[in-house]
């Protein structure tokens, strides 16, 4: 038997984790799958492709799936006993594009030795970009993913001389860094604008921070293409536009006129708001695309977040981008209410809870203290 195509060692379950054999005979195989303690078994029949030439080919992607949440690297085997042959390979959530796998395909590589294991090049789960410069705007701090590409010691360094090391581990090592926490850490943390990402010492990439337009601007936080969650300030207008149900009225009852009044029941209100994302360059339009693909979407402002769902009109942009586009999105919540209250102010409420011995506050370091 001829393995005539093979995953590599690691994988994204949104993308095919297929294989290829060349075998002389048509014998049926039966395959065996161990993911996560359980073991399924397939079955392939070879077809003829030339005389005492056979062929077969699955997928195992489906199978593993299931297996597999945020940042969490599955173990997986396959093994053909009739004809000797074991894989040992390990998957993750999420996947890349068709056209981005053709382009490394036609490069003789794949995304995690490009991108995702290489030290020299920018190895963040992102999809805001594949550049070594990674922009963002501070509202947009938060988790960042990614694999540890070295057992070197890696650590942050940022334009204002400090440097902070996390240590050393295992290569692919599964790790998350809050640089939204960890910014806000420093003394000196308005004053951050680049974060340096350094493997023993040498810087391999960055993240240059451009200032956020108001604390008060909506974020869209969403799980991108490689399973993890990113952020997107919007920059531009944004309009709030609730949608009233239908008004369903019926007849009543009324004592004091002795007749009937018509009445109705509250009428459900869907909560709306449509955006422009802001004036964006060609790699930002492509992560908004990736927004727009999403199945997990919230909004965010100072005091909650919702989950919601976007969509956009009018998505396109030009090949060669001359000028920055915007977007308009559409921005739905997947709740109904039938409830309207004010927010205005709740930010800015220390609340008070009465109790029989004693009110109670909450204090700037949100202590209970007794009043």
């Amino acid at each position: 038997m001829t393995c005539q195509q093979s995953p590599t060692t690691y994988s994204f379950v949104n993308n095919p984790i297929a294989f290829l054999f060349e075998v002389s005979t048509n014998t049926l195989r039966t395959i065996s799958i161990v993911v996560g303690g359980t073991t399924f078994f397939l079955s392939a029949i070879p077809y003829q492709v030339n005389t005492g030439i056979y062929r077969f080919s699955f997928d195992i992607s489906d199978i593993i799936k299931p297996f597999c949440s945020n940042m969490t690297m599955i173990d997986y085997s396959v093994n053909i006993s009739q004809d000797s042959y074991t894989f040992t390979g390990k998957a993750l959530m999420g996947g890349i594009s068709k056209e981005m796998n053709l382009y490394l395909l036609q490069n003789n590589t794949n995304i995690f030795d490009f991108r995702l294991l290489n030290s020299i090049n920018n190895f963040l789960f992102t999809t805001r970009t594949n550049r070594d410069i990674i922009p963002m705007r501070r509202n947009e701090l938060g988790d960042v993913y990614f694999l540890r590409p070295t057992a070197d010691e890696f650590s942050i360094s940022t334009n204002t001389g400090i440097v902070h090391s996390l240590g050393t581990a295992d290569i692919a090592t599964p790790c998350a860094l809050d640089l939204q926490a960890l910014i806000s850490s420093f003394s000196n943390a308005d004053q951050v604008s680049e974060i340096y990402f350094c493997i023993a010492g040498v810087p391999r990439f960055k993240i240059v921070i451009f200032d956020s337009f108001s604390e008060q601007s909506y974020v869209l936080r969403f799980r991108n293409s490689m399973g993890v969650f990113e952020k997107l300030e919007i920059t531009g207008k944004a309009t709030r536009t609730p949608t009233f149900g239908d008004s369903t009225t019926f007849n009543q009852w009324d004592d004091s006129i002795k007749d009937f009044r018509q009445s109705r029941l509250r009428v459900p209100v869907s909560d709306k708001i449509i955006a422009e994302a802001g004036y964006k360059s060609t790699d930002d339009l492509y992560f908004i695309g990736d927004l727009l693909s999403s199945d997990e979407i919230y909004l965010m402002d100072r005091i909650h977040e919702r989950k919601c769902l976007v969509s956009s009109d009018s998505y396109s942009h030009m090949l060669r981008q001359t000028i920055p586009e915007s977007i308009t999105l559409n921005i739905d919540f997947v709740d109904q209410d039938i409830n309207i209250s004010p927010i205005s102010g709740i930010e800015d409420t220390t609340f008070i809870w009465a109790t029989e011995g004693g009110d109670l506050m909450i204090d700037e370091n949100n202590e209970f203290i007794t009043v």
